[in-house]
């Protein structure tokens, strides 16, 4: 166990996705709390896991079948919303909403974070960006989003036939 997340923490990016799957199918409180650690994008003293390896990390905890990793990736993916009016006026108000998710670190954070004009009904003005039922998202983070999705729908149905 000891020399797999050694091997995890030093090995080349390629590497990383299918070591972080290997530390997670053996189940244990050790392995859970590196791949903790591996998604807060916490590597070393001086440096920072990439916004892959934390997407990584987050795929693995779907495969520990620990409820402990689903309490965890259920609060980080939990968002924050706020609506700050933009303008006011007769023909309606226009609002600027946020979505932050306040337990995520790194590029992470960055790349689940949102921010979109609603109108006063707090439908997206925003047409550039994918529309998926909660949050306008850019293509480009939603492999984030879907990465949680994922791994809490692998936790869910694990934790169920367990």
């Amino acid at each position: 166990m000891e020399n797999l997340v050694k091997k995890l923490r030093n090995c080349t990016a390629e590497e990383r996705p299918s070591l972080a799957i290997e530390l997670a199918k053996t189940g244990t409180e050790k392995a859970f709390h590196e791949l903790k650690r591996m998604a807060e994008g916490k590597k070393g003293w001086f440096t920072r896991y990439t916004l892959d390896d934390q997407l990584a990390a987050v795929t693995a905890l779907g495969e520990t079948g620990l409820p402990q990793a689903l309490q965890y990736l259920r609060k980080v993916y939990t968002p924050v919303k706020t609506n700050e009016t933009i303008s006011f006026g007769s023909s309606g108000s226009t609002y600027k909403t946020k979505l932050e998710y306040p337990h995520t670190r790194g590029e992470l954070a960055e790349a689940l974070r949102s921010e979109h004009e609603t109108d006063s009904r707090f439908r997206i003005l925003d047409k550039g960006r994918a529309y998926d039922g909660y949050t306008c998202i850019k293509p480009e983070d939603e492999k984030a989003r879907r990465a949680f999705v994922f791994a809490i729908n692998r936790l869910i149905e694990a934790i169920e036939n367990s």
